[in-house]
């Protein structure tokens, strides 16, 4: 009886305040089912993407608030590898959503340049380097050659690594030569990196690595024995942490040399004061979640702001075939230019068999493989391990970037058949028009977009965007197959009249707007003809 005199109340309401959107109310056996309009829900929602365009699916929850998300952060005097691509292209898509919600984002590549590393890398320039070759077209390779060989030779002489202590120590101390040598890796390194970020469309507002913040450390250490928080143990200096049933947090070794979680104490206060931030977001491998505890809770016991919004966002790493870690030293390495020269050339061989014609070939290239590299990272939960597999990351087939990179040149296809019969797209559509089921399930999937870009945001999972498009470009290949929209696609099939034209071009100008902006927010290009 209740539900009987809702519903009909409803009903009353609905038909005034919906706009159509509700068709009715029924109260069944103390339930109410409440029927939609999937037509008027279709026109509602493809109006609503066509006036707000690129800004479909946002809101402005992060406006006036400002984000650091450090992420990428190599290590200077390698070569980058594939293995440091995840947090890059997890990062670089997360700068896309935060940006995308409103903040303002401080991109920080925290660049992996002080520690013991270089020590054992100015030992080894001193005993094997060659400055012809430091000063030539591939200096980095000469680095990670001696890299290697250093670890190579201390395998044999263990004493070597107190001879990468004794130069670091130098270095830390202000020595001439340690820093001029430090410099000259530091220069060439960063114009390899910036050169490759440049392929792949990443920068940062700061490239600030852990050297940076080398005459900023004292200050951390003063200010933590004053707060008698800081303590010697066994000659070296340690925050304990017996309350949150973890290591203690080794601020300075008994040899006297920083340590990593040092510097990185001294960035995080550095941030938090320079920036005022609402939140600092490490992009970082799952294996450093031990560290981040720990310079979480130094932080939180020294009592500095903000401490609830620091965020450690983990993920998995890439494993070589046999399951095994990317290690340099150990030679278990596949490089980023080598995969993305890879893809290229790939991409170039089927637009060469599929569309010989297609103006600006490389460009196009270009944009695919990167495509394809973003994507088949993005498309796995970031917190999964990645089997390196070179069949699968060039894949072009399937639930891959470039399919829903195809996806969006299709409708860009059919939008310019449509200017070429002078047939104009309309934002204001009658929903009644719309009867096949691939429309109603396509403006169901159009309205979600935003649902799943904030979810994607607020758990720092752009898989979720990820495997949207993957279900709006399946469902809208289903619709081209099925509907004809300028023309019947089949033999025996009714033409559409004008009205259908009009509002099934609308659709797909919808479709291709939302696709847009997804692709966008992976940090991966849009093509606008494959």
């Amino acid at each position: 009886h209740i539900a009987e005199q809702v519903s009909q109340k409803l009903n009353t309401l609905a038909s005034k305040a919906t706009k159509g959107l509700v068709d009715r109310v029924e109260a069944k056996g103390g339930y109410l089912n409440i029927f939609i309009n999937t037509g008027k829900a279709a026109e509602l929602i493809i109006n609503e993407v066509l006036k707000q365009k690129n800004s479909f699916g946002s809101s402005p929850i992060g406006n006036g608030k400002t984000i650091v998300l450090e992420y990428s952060s190599p290590n200077i005097g390698k070569l980058f590898h594939y293995g440091h691509l995840r947090n890059t292209v997890i990062g670089h898509s997360l700068r896309q959503l935060f940006t995308f919600f409103g903040y303002k984002i401080i991109g920080v590549n925290h660049l992996g340049d002080w520690g013991t590393g270089f020590g054992a890398l100015i030992y080894a320039y001193k005993q094997w380097g060659n400055e012809k070759k430091l000063r030539g077209p591939r200096p980095v390779e000469h680095m990670l050659e001696l890299y290697k060989n250093f670890h190579k030779e201390a395998e044999k002489n263990p004493e070597l690594e107190a001879k990468a202590r004794e130069w670091f120590k130098k270095l830390e101390d202000g020595d001439t030569e340690a820093q001029a040598i430090w410099s000259a890796f530091h220069t060439t390194s960063l114009k390899e990196f910036k050169r490759l970020y440049a392929l792949l469309n990443v920068d940062f507002e700061s490239w600030n690595g852990e050297a940076f913040y080398n005459d900023k450390m004292t200050q951390i250490v003063d200010e933590l024995k004053q707060k008698e928080l800081a303590i010697e143990d066994q000659g070296a200096l340690i925050v304990r942490l017996d309350e949150l049933n973890i290591t203690p947090c080794m601020l300075i070794k008994s040899d006297g040399a920083t340590t990593y979680a040092l510097r990185d104490l001294a960035a995080l206060k550095y941030r938090v004061q320079t920036y005022h931030p609402e939140r600092v977001v490490y992009v970082v491998g799952s294996e450093q979640r031990l560290h981040f505890q720990q310079i979480f809770a130094v932080g939180k016991k020294a009592d500095w702001p903000h401490t609830a919004s620091w965020v450690h966002v983990p993920y998995g790493l890439y494993l070589m075939p046999g399951g095994g870690k990317m290690a340099t030293r150990a030679g278990e390495t596949v490089f980023l230019e080598d995969v993305i020269k890879q893809a290229i050339h790939k991409v170039l061989k089927i637009i060469e068999e599929k569309n010989p014609k297609l103006k600006q070939k490389g460009r196009t290239a270009k944009a695919v493989a990167v495509g394809a590299i973003f994507f088949g990272d993005l498309s796995n939960d970031r917190i999964k391990d990645v089997v390196f597999d070179w069949d699968k990351i060039l894949d072009f087939e399937g639930d891959t970037g470039p399919y829903v990179q195809y996806s969006y040149a299709r409708t860009s296809a059919i939008l310019r058949k449509a200017k070429e019969q002078n047939i104009r797209v309309k934002r204001k559509v009658d929903g009644k028009v719309f009867t096949a089921p691939q429309e109603k399930a396509l403006a169901l999937l159009l309205s979600r977009f935003g649902y799943n870009a904030k979810n994607a945001m607020l758990q720092a999972r752009p898989h979720l965007v990820a495997q949207y498009l993957l279900q709006l470009s399946r469902t809208f290949s289903e619709y081209y197959h099925a509907v004809p929209v300028l023309k019947a696609a089949k033999p025996g099939q009714q033409e559409p009249s004008d009205v259908q034209k009009q509002a099934r071009l609308a659709l797909i100008a919808a479709i291709r707007q939302v696709l847009a902006n997804g692709i966008r927010l992976l940090g991966m290009p849009v093509v606008e003809e494959m």
